[in-house]
């Protein structure tokens, strides 16, 4: 009789428990490849998807996807869709590491460095009061920007402008290496995009500081981790509690060696943050 039920078992592929559901993830184009590392490295069957930071929000609030790795928190706006979907689940915003925006002009441009005033003047319109510092000789004419499903845009206008608006001189692109590629072709371009473009060819960044008299910084390592540059921000994973799979991604990514996969694209978080995350993630 045991040996028949163990014939059976075999045949029909019958289980004790039920299998883990699947992984579905998305991630924006410059933390797919370590959200794909980190996937790789746990015995779970997962989907990634590569798309745009707004999509991907969106994709999770409405439940199309179990995880997202995007480069910004979540808007109010989205706070508030969460808040009328309570339906879907609980879903958890974790810092997983750190990138910053850049702002590029092409290696033979003679301009080296922009207070953050001088920046918001260039691109858009402040909606908050800035100091009217001189503009440089060399200031660029030809201004490029990442568009609106960007997180290098959400964090710009944020921090620079204040939520003011992009002036419509300002020519949008939808990734990062579109825009620094292009800035490339003109002496006369700029440009602001993550601080990972910044082995691309032809370009530089510049140093940037946060008043006229402050230091400037330009956008490395070391002065992305220690928050000195001016405009650092985190990393996010943003997951749905119920899901087992993703919780356990989560978990490697605030792990030593997650965050050794995640600091050879990005900076990883310094560890009393990362102890912060996981406390959280284990609620």
């Amino acid at each position: 009789m045991s040996r028949l039920l163990l014939i059976l078992i075999l045949a029909t592929g019958w289980r004790t428990s039920p299998a883990a559901p699947a992984l579905t993830m998305i991630s924006d184009r410059l933390l797919a490849p370590v959200l794909q590392t980190w996937s790789e490295r746990l015995p779970i069957e997962s989907e990634l998807q590569v798309s745009n930071t707004l999509t991907a929000i969106q994709d999770l609030i409405h439940g199309r996807a179990d995880l997202i790795a995007v480069g910004r928190p979540f808007s109010r706006e989205e706070l508030l869709q969460i808040r009328q979907l309570s339906h879907q689940g609980t879903i958890v915003s974790l810092p997983v590491g750190i990138d910053a925006v850049a702002v590029y002009v092409p290696l033979r441009s003679p301009l080296k460095t922009l207070s953050l005033a001088q920046l918001a003047h260039l691109f858009g319109v402040p909606s908050c009061r800035l100091s009217r510092t001189g503009a440089p000789a060399a200031m660029p004419s030809i201004r490029y920007g990442l568009g609106p499903a960007a997180a290098g845009h959400y964090h710009f206008v944020r921090q620079v402008l204040c939520n003011g608006p992009l002036l419509p001189q300002v020519t949008l692109l939808d990734s990062d290496l579109d825009l620094v590629k292009t800035v490339v072709k003109n002496p006369r371009a700029i440009g602001f995009a993550s601080a990972t473009m910044t082995s691309i060819p032809g370009v530089r960044p510049l140093a940037l500081k946060s008043g006229p008299k402050a230091r400037s910084y330009l956008p490395t390592r070391q002065y992305i981790r220690s928050g000195r540059y001016p405009l650092t921000h985190f990393l996010y994973l943003h997951l749905r509690s119920t899901h087992d799979g993703a919780k356990s991604l989560a978990r490697l990514a605030l792990t030593p060696r997650g965050q050794m996969l995640l600091d050879r694209y990005f900076v990883a978080l310094p560890k009393p943050m990362r102890v912060r995350a996981m406390q959280a993630l284990l609620r």
